[in-house]
This record gives structure tokens, sequence and C-alpha cells, in this order.
């Protein structure tokens, strides 16, 4: 109930990395291409989610002042440094730092690795759940818990599989191109003011 109720929090959490994700892909997307992007995001999101169910049946409610420190703040950087990287290949193709970036620049590959970072990053829902997961006492309650929270969640995702062919309209796809690099400053920025307090 908590997922179902929060999760158009959590979507708006996600919707500035994946939007600019599905739409920014330079070949004509396939419903097939972003389902799977959608999909991989959705499996390392729940990575993400069984993750600190397992650290919080464990730690109990001292996770939530470990989460506000330096773990927040390399997600944050992490995120950023990826969305920058996408943003900087599409954009600047020709640019001699994006030539030494992998060559693989489908945002797809890289779905599971944002989806799994999402599912650390701190949002109000999230420390709901943090909260009543550790108030729960037990390693098994934590991680079913976590499980739930993530399929009440993630029901608000799998519609954005139509914003795949958004990406044949030149202009939309040249906003989200800039949104990447935008997005990618913005987690950037968080992350380092985290860090440096």
């Amino acid at each position: 109930m908590l997922g179902l109720s929060t999760g158009p929090v959590c979507l708006a959490y996600c919707a500035p990395i994946l939007v600019p994700l599905i739409v920014a892909e330079d070949e004509q997307h396939k419903f097939f291409r972003t389902f799977r992007l959608l999909g991989l995001f959705l499996l390392g999101r729940l990575g993400g989610y069984i993750g600190v169910g397992l650290v919080t049946g464990i730690l109990g409610s001292s996770i939530l002042k470990f989460s506000k420190g330096t773990p927040q703040a390399v997600v944050s950087l992490l995120m950023g440094m990826i969305l920058l990287a996408f943003g900087l290949m599409k954009n600047f193709p020709r640019l001699k730092l994006c030539e030494m970036l992998p060559k693989g620049r489908s945002s797809v590959g890289w779905g599971v690795v944002l989806g799994f970072l999402t599912g650390l990053s701190i949002c109000p829902p999230f420390i709901a759940a943090v909260t009543v997961s550790a108030a729960l006492g037990s390693l098994q309650g934590s991680l079913f818990y976590f499980i739930a929270f993530f399929v009440g969640t993630a029901i608000y995702i799998p519609p954005m599989v139509f914003l795949g062919p958004l990406s044949r309209v030149t202009s939309v796809n040249q906003v989200a191109k800039i949104c990447l690099i935008l997005t990618g400053s913005w987690f950037t920025i968080k992350g380092l003011a985290i860090l440096l307090g």
C-alpha cells in the first residue's frame, strides 16, 4: 500500500533520469527496445531495494543515519556522471573526451545500473519505507517489505514505454539530449554538495 500510494512520487524522482534516456536515443525507438530499457531499469531498481532491505534488516533504524551521508553522495555522483557521459556523447560525439568514453552509446545497456542507483536514492517514499522496514526488526520481514514496496511503486513505470516513439521527433530528441546533461549536472552537484557538507 505504501508503494502504491507513493508511486507517483517515485515516478517524479525517476522521470528526470528515465525520460531523457528513452527519448534521447538516436536510432528510431521501437517498443521492444523501450520495454528492454524499462525492464533492465526495474530489475536494477529491484536489486537496489533488495540490497537496502538486507541492510535495513541487519542494521535496523541506524540505517537512516548511515544513508544520509557519504553513500547518498556517491550514488548521486555516479548517477550524475553516467548521465553526463550519455549527454556529452549524444550532444558532442566528435569531442576528444567522448571518443575516449566506452563505445556502447546506447542507454539500454546502462538501464540496470541506473535502476540500481535509483533504488538506493533517498526520496520521501524511500525514507518512509526504510523507517517502517527498520521497525519490523527482522531480516525476512525487511526483505519482503522492500520487495512489496518495489511492486507497488513499479506499477507506474511501464506506461513510459509510450515515450519511445518521441525519439523520432527531432526537436524532442534534441531537448532530451540537453536534459541528459542538465540532469547529470544536477546529480553531480548534489553529490558534491553532500560530500562537501
